[in-house]
């Protein structure tokens, strides 16, 4: 039950102008209750990692420090994008409620108007942002608050709240593994990645099984030597299944000089010239003191009640760490609660309270990566949560998912499926009732099946 309300909260810094920092700043600014909102983002436009980048950086091998500082190439954030990268969400879940992607638009996007529309959404922020402005350090300060240090200032600002919302896909991962570092071949994260003829005939080891490796095994498939090999340790989100010209292969034991590559159940693969190492990125947050304690060894944040709220001190908090959700409308929702207890309209328990929230947590799901994984129907329920604990306050409204919501949400991977074989066909699709899976209708299919077996 919460307790504990936040007051003369007057000036918040938003970290990050992706998705997550601008519902975060347009959350605020809708409480009507603060003085200052500064949206500070790195980059010299809006849109985060949606800013494709050409340029790619050279990643550390093994790379497993989550205290890397990100560094610009030639002056420019790397960004995760490829080529051909479109969103395995269709955009009508996809989008910020009551901001949806233009009629005209692929029911997939491809990361160029996911770029477009997220600068479109932030045309009545702009005020609010300052670009090419990365954040150095945030200390707690002695009366209370945090002092931001900038790279456009040689002063910290003084901030009574802040609002993290850098995203998690800027530090590769890399595992060590027994002789990387004197495998001969080429060693690669996926962040790295562009576009798949760079990999024509060449034996390519591809490593990992999330929605992305497997869009790249996809694209891979027609340009590497013979079958591609893929590691896969767990299932990949039902997004495709694992299809032709594909060799599934289990963990790597070790990497040897002579290019070849031996797994776990003693397989050996001879004459590998590539590893692609789809394995996710660290979560990192370098200008935060290590003595807050957030960063351990990159896997997760620790000490966040709800996924947002740092308990030790609530006017620090994060929108977006969670994985296997549908990111846009849960940022919104966990923005609006951020800006419902800043604004001193919403409670929170009692510090106690959050930190066993944490621990119950941990020992249901588990206290490394898995801690931030949804996936359906838990990302679901969450924004229920989310919405109970707004409540009445006013500003913007949370994400509210209802039943066609949920339809559409629990079927992703097959509609993601149907939309691929589509467009192979030469098809163009810009809904999902277009690949028959139309609401109403399996609605009363299974109302009548529902019936016959109650008769029955």
């Amino acid at each position: 039950m919460p307790t504990a309300t936040l007051s003369n909260i007057r000036r918040v810094a938003v970290i990050g102008a992706g998705a997550g920092g601008l519902v975060a700043a347009r959350a605020l600014q809708a409480t009507g209750s603060f003085d200052t909102i500064d949206v500070l983002e790195q980059r010299g436009n809006v849109g985060g990692v949606w800013n494709y980048t050409a340029r790619t950086a050279v990643t550390p091998v093994p790379s497993t420090d989550p205290n890397v500082v990100e560094q610009p190439v030639d002056g420019e954030y790397i960004s995760a994008m490829y080529d051909n990268l479109e969103t395995n969400i269709p955009k009508q879940l996809m989008c910020f409620p009551f901001h949806p992607f233009p009629e005209d638009s692929p029911l997939f996007p491809p990361h160029v108007q996911v770029l477009e529309y997220l600068r479109r959404y932030a045309e009545d922020l702009r005020s609010l942002i300052k670009l090419s402005t990365s954040v150095t350090s945030v200390t707690p300060a002695s009366t209370g608050g945090w002092d931001v240090l900038t790279s456009a200032s040689a002063e910290p600002t003084h901030y009574d709240a802040v609002v993290v919302a850098t995203g998690h896909y800027n530090t590769p991962y890399i595992p060590s593994i027994p002789g990387i570092n004197n495998f001969p071949g080429e060693i690669f994260h996926s962040r790295n990645f562009r576009r798949p003829e760079e990999f024509t005939g060449k034996k390519v080891l591809l490593v990992g099984a999330s929605a992305s490796a497997v869009d790249i095994s996809v694209q891979l498939k027609p340009y590497v030597k013979g079958e591609l090999l893929q590691v896969i340790r767990s299932p990949s989100d039902g997004f495709f299944p694992i299809s032709e010209g594909v060799k599934v292969v289990p963990e790597i034991k070790e990497l040897h000089q002579d290019g070849s590559i031996s797994f776990v159940d003693g397989q050996r693969e001879e004459g590998v010239e590539v590893v692609l190492f789809a394995t996710g990125y660290l979560y990192t947050v370098p200008f935060l003191p290590k003595e807050l304690g957030l960063v351990m060894n990159g896997e997760r944040l620790h000490g966040v009640y709800q996924q947002v709220i740092y308990p030790r001190d609530p006017t620090l908090s994060f929108i977006g760490l969670s994985t296997r959700v549908i990111p846009f409308p849960m940022e919104q929702s966990q923005a609006v609660w951020v800006a419902a207890v800043l604004s001193g309209q919403v409670g929170l328990p009692e510090r106690e309270a959050m930190e066993k929230w944490e621990q119950e947590e941990e020992a249901e799901k588990g206290a490394g990566r898995e801690f931030h994984f949804m996936g359906y129907p838990a990302d679901a329920d969450y924004l229920d949560k989310l919405e109970g604990f707004v409540g009445e306050a006013k500003g913007l409204e949370p994400t509210r998912w209802r039943c066609w919501e949920r339809f559409v949400r629990e079927r992703v991977p097959e509609i993601k499926k149907a939309f691929v074989i589509a467009k192979k066909e030469g098809r163009v699709v810009r809904t999902i009732e277009e690949l028959g899976f139309g609401y109403e209708e399996q609605k009363e299919e299974k109302e009548e099946k529902e019936a016959v077996e109650v008769r029955s």
